[in-house]
């Protein structure tokens, strides 16, 4: 299964984002090579498991207060950022009649 520019931009689209050429295409060949990368697991020869396990439990961790990362450091490690704040990109605003009810009862 291949990818092509127009599937990406249909995914965008759902996601709502905005994607300038040169990210369409680099988004093309990335998802791409994990679509290969998916490929030639499901062509390997895995005998089925017979063996059954019980899960095992994972204790679950105590909530508990701590301190946050500093403000410098957070911002030091984004991609971008600007006036103290991080930067995402920019979502594509859709028309309220485009949109599906987040619940199912929102329709009624």
């Amino acid at each position: 299964m291949t990818l092509g520019r127009e599937d990406v931009q249909r995914i965008a689209n759902l996601a709502r984002l905005d994607l300038t050429p040169a990210e369409a295409e680099r988004y093309t060949e990335q998802l791409n090579r994990m679509v290969d990368f998916c490929d030639q697991l499901q062509q390997l020869d895995v005998p089925p498991s017979t063996e059954w396990r019980e899960p095992q439990a994972s204790p679950e961790a105590e909530d508990r207060d701590a301190p946050c990362l500093p403000r410098r450091q957070v911002l030091h490690n984004a991609p971008q950022h600007h006036a103290g704040l991080l930067t995402v990109p920019a979502f594509k605003s859709v028309p309220k009649s485009q949109t599906a009810p987040a619940h199912p009862q929102d329709s009624e």
